[in-house]
C-alpha cells in the first residue's frame, strides 16, 4: 500500500482516518495495511452509528496492545498502568446499540444503498451524473455535488437553500483558514483551497424517500 512505503521511507507514522470507512471494510472492500492502524467513527452521522464511539483496525499485534492499553487507563491484564492512558472505553450503553445495530446492519446497509442508487439516477436524469458523488457499492451517509467552480457552487447553495433544503460546504474554508489556525504558518493549499470550495454535502438519511431526493436534484439542476 502506498502509505506504508510513505512511512517506511519517511520514518513518520501514518494513521489512517476512515470514519466513514465502516463498510468498506466490513464488506471486504478495502484492506487492514500491516502496520498502519485505520480508524472508524461509530458518531451518530454515521452508517453504522452507536451515538459515540470507534474502532481502530490494525494488523501489528504490539501496536493494537498499545491501542488497548492507552484506552483503558494504561491497563492491560493488570490494574497497573504500565504507558499514560486515558478512559477511551466504550460505554456499555454505546456497545449494547452497536449490537442492536449489528442485528438490523443488512437491511439498514441496503437501504443506504437505495437512497445512493436514486441519486445516482435522479443525477443522470437532470445531467448532474458527473456533479453528484454517491457510493454505490457500499453503504455511505454521504451524497455531494462538486460544482464546476466556487461560483457555481454558491449558485447551487442558493437554490438549495430557496428550495427549503439543508446542505452544508463539506470542507468549510479549510482547516487552515479557520479562526483558531489562520494565523499559524501553512505551506500554499491551492488543490484545498479550490475543492473546499466546490463541494457540497447533499441530505441523506437511511429512509430517505425517492420524492426527496428528485427534489434535492431538480434544485441542483436549477428546476425549483
Amino acid at each position: 500500500m502506498a502509505w506504508q512505503k510513505v512511512s517506511e521511507q519517511s520514518g513518520v507514522p501514518v494513521v489512517i482516518d476512515a470514519a466513514a470507512g465502516f463498510d468498506t471494510f466490513h464488506s471486504g472492500e478495502a484492506s487492514i495495511v500491516r502496520d498502519i492502524p485505520i480508524v472508524l467513527s461509530f458518531h451518530a452521522t454515521k452508517v453504522f452509528g452507536v451515538g459515540e464511539g470507534g474502532a481502530i483496525l490494525c494488523r501489528d499485534s504490539g501496536l493494537a496492545e498499545r491501542c488497548h492499553r492507552a484506552l483503558n487507563f494504561g491497563f492491560f491484564g493488570s490494574r497497573e498502568s504500565h504507558i499514560e492512558g486515558i478512559n477511551g472505553k466504550m460505554s456499555e450503553y454505546h456497545a449494547a446499540v452497536g449490537l442492536a445495530e449489528l442485528d438490523g446492519w443488512p437491511a439498514k446497509r441496503s437501504a443506504f444503498i437505495r437512497v445512493a442508487e436514486t441519486y445516482h439516477r435522479a443525477a443522470v436524469l437532470h445531467g448532474l451524473g458527473k456533479r453528484i458523488l454517491v457510493q454505490r457499492k457500499s453503504a455511505s451517509s454521504y451524497a455531494l455535488y462538486f460544482a464546476e467552480s466556487a461560483d457555481a457552487a454558491w449558485e447551487a447553495s442558493a437554490r438549495l437553500r430557496s428550495a427549503r433544503l439543508g446542505f452544508r460546504l463539506w470542507y468549510g474554508v479549510g482547516v487552515h483558514r479557520e479562526p483558531a489556525y489562520r494565523e499559524m504558518r501553512a505551506d500554499p493549499l491551492p488543490v484545498t483551497e479550490d475543492v473546499a470550495g466546490r463541494l457540497i454535502g447533499l441530505p441523506v438519511w437511511v429512509d430517505m424517500d425517492d420524492s426527496t431526493v428528485n427534489n434535492v436534484v431538480a434544485a441542483l439542476a436549477g428546476e425549483h
